[in-house]
């Protein structure tokens, strides 16, 4: 089984990613839009869902796809041709044509901006082609490298870049790309949560003794009363503590710190 590398994008590159989307969906709200439509809030999906996709680009330089629900292309060609008010009940096929051509726009508009900071071949790219699948591209499985994002309230669709796309987009990496650094190994453990286990003593005993174990048995530790006790990150001792109590409960203090 071949093994894919899990790709995690920092936020830096999220927002640079995130500045040419709004960038394009600015410059085509003003040309598809009226002033009053709401401003998109561009909030990541880890999962995409549409019944529809507009898939434009190519796969060798990258690709981007737009995703919509079923009867909505009808409502956003409305939307442009009459106003807030519905499409009328003879004209669905037209105004779904129309929906299709903001779309194409759009994605056109979003394959421009990122060519800004992308190679030369995303310009030659071929005209976007509607695909009739549930599912979203393969390309944006989790950890692949891909960003998604949701439009709503502009727009009750997702727009899901590929992971070529992403990376061909963002600036080369170095000092003056604005990009923030890896964090030290311990810096970035930090945060995690571990278990501690207080270990009183240990004992060996027979199999057959601790399926005969009953209430009052006494079994005999490794350790002295007045010894410390072993305090264990899984089975590595970390520290040696005593038994006691904080605020009224049991506790444990510190009394040494184990280096081997």
């Amino acid at each position: 089984m071949s093994l894919r590398p899990f790709v995690l994008l920092g936020e830096s590159d999220r927002g640079f990613i995130r500045e040419r989307v709004a960038a394009a969906l600015a410059a085509w709200r003003g040309d598809w839009l009226a002033e009053e439509a709401p401003e998109p809030l561009l909030s990541p999906r880890a999962e995409p869902r549409a019944r529809r996709w507009l898939v434009a680009g190519n796969a060798s330089a990258g690709q981007l796809a737009l995703g919509c629900r079923d009867g909505w292309l009808q409502r956003l060609g409305a939307l442009a041709a009459a106003g807030p008010e519905p499409a009328p009940e003879r004209s669905p096929a037209l105004a779904a044509k129309l929906g299709e051509a903001m779309l194409e726009a759009l994605a056109l508009q979003l394959l421009g901006a990122l060519s800004t900071a992308a190679a030369p071949p995303l310009m030659a790219a071929p005209s976007p082609i509607w695909e009739h699948e549930c599912e979203a591209p393969d390309w944006l499985e989790r950890g692949a490298g891909g960003v998604i994002h949701d439009l709503w309230p502009l727009l009750p669709a997702i727009v899901a870049l590929s992971p070529p796309l992403v990376a061909a987009a963002l600036p080369a990496a170095g000092p003056r790309a604005g990009r923030q650094p890896l964090a030290q190994r311990l810096g970035a453990l930090q945060g995690a949560p571990v278990r501690l286990d207080a270990v009183v003593g240990c004992a060996e005993i027979e199999l057959g003794e601790l399926a005969r174990l009953a209430a009052g048995d006494v079994i005999v530790l490794d350790r002295r009363l007045d010894e410390p006790l072993a305090l264990q990150l899984g089975a590595q001792p970390v520290a040696r503590i005593h038994l006691g109590t904080a605020a009224g409960g049991k506790a444990v203090q510190v009394v040494a710190r184990d280096h081997n």
